[in-house]
């Protein structure tokens, strides 16, 4: 597991910029600046797909429920995609304050729980 103590490293501050663009987002969406918002919404994803890529090597931790959690996260963020589309803010805002933002805080929050004893040692 310490092979992978850089990639811990990396990965965990990664997550309050993650939670600081999910924010951002609902805030341009209350602009209506939905094209912004979409492309925010775009690099919060691929930023999930590399955290998640990072973790599959990670074998020996039990990360069942952060995996659980990351499909629950991604469908969050492809219900805000389609409301945007339809250009919905108000109830794309919803999604993000509902769903989106409390599966990411549970999300944050189990990973953290895993991941920050390997670097705290």
């Amino acid at each position: 597991m310490y092979r992978y103590i850089e990639v811990i490293q990396n990965l965990l501050p990664l997550l309050s910029t993650l939670e600081e663009g999910l924010v951002h987002i609902k805030k341009q969406l209350s602009e209506l600046r939905y094209e912004e918002a979409l492309g925010l919404l775009e690099d919060c994803l691929l930023a999930i797909a590399s955290i998640e890529a990072a973790l599959q090597p990670m074998a020996e931790l039990s990360l069942e429920k952060v995996f659980s959690l990351t499909a629950t996260l991604k469908a969050a963020c492809e219900k805000v995609v389609a409301t945007c589309e339809k250009e919905n803010p108000e109830q794309a805002e919803i999604i993000i304050s509902t769903q989106l933002l409390p599966v990411f805080q549970e999300w944050k929050s189990e990973l953290e729980k895993i991941l920050t004893p390997y670097i705290s040692s």
